[in-house]
């Protein structure tokens, strides 16, 4: 029982802690050492990412149909015929899996990061620090993540579905732009201070797996 509230204690000092970086980035990253971003990263972040899955499975399994015939009913009207069955982006099983994707973006941003932070010739970077901040600046992303797949899975079932496959196509849209240029916020002051750069070094820092990205979308 002590372990357990003890755990408790630290899950909600955590959770108290990340508020503060939705307020202002750069004074969190002030106030937190390596430690306490590793102990909020366990601690707070994760668990974050867990719950986030289990919601979109949640909302996934108790779905209207409705929503689901959404995506398909728009991609029909613009000559796609016989569209997949699971073109509506229904999340499904594949949601509780949403932790280790989160995990291997943060290992794959950590390790892009750190790569143009070597080319920059930044030698305060290493990577855990780099893996850390990558995992604050993907709470944003974890959040639309969460948007999309309560969206893309509960939407209500009298619309025209037509109408809602265009209601989510704005909301999603909105919701990325907003979420990448927070994430962006928190990684470049993040670096900034861990890694010593300027503005500039630290926007091409944290562009780097988005670029690896793309690359990796149109070649495959």
């Amino acid at each position: 029982m002590t372990q357990r509230i003890k755990l408790l204690n630290i899950f909600r000092d955590a959770l108290k802690a990340l508020a503060a970086l939705v307020s202002g980035p750069t004074r969190y990253f002030q106030e937190q050492n390596e430690e306490a971003l590793l102990r909020n990263a366990l601690f707070a972040i994760a668990p974050l990412a867990a719950a986030a899955g289990l919601l979109i499975f949640l909302a996934d399994a108790l779905s209207p149909a409705a929503s689901k015939e959404a995506v398909q009913a728009l991609l029909q009207r613009y000559g796609v015929e016989n569209p997949p069955e699971n073109a509506a982006g229904s999340s499904g099983l594949r949601a509780l899996f949403f932790p280790l994707y989160w995990a291997g973006f943060v290992a794959l941003a950590g390790a892009c990061c750190l790569g143009m932070a070597r080319l920059l010739d930044d030698r305060d970077a290493n990577f855990r620090i780099s893996a850390l901040i990558a995992a604050h600046a993907a709470l944003p992303l974890m959040a639309s993540g969460l948007v999309f797949g309560v969206l893309n899975a509960v939407f209500p079932p009298f619309l025209n579905p037509a109408i809602v496959g265009v209601v989510r196509l704005v909301i999603n849209s909105l919701t990325v732009f907003g979420a990448w240029f927070w994430s962006t916020r928190i990684a470049m002051s993040g670096f900034q201070l861990h890694f010593k750069q300027n503005a500039g070094r630290a926007a091409l820092t944290w562009l780097a797996p988005w670029f690896l990205i793309v690359v990796i979308a149109v070649l495959f």
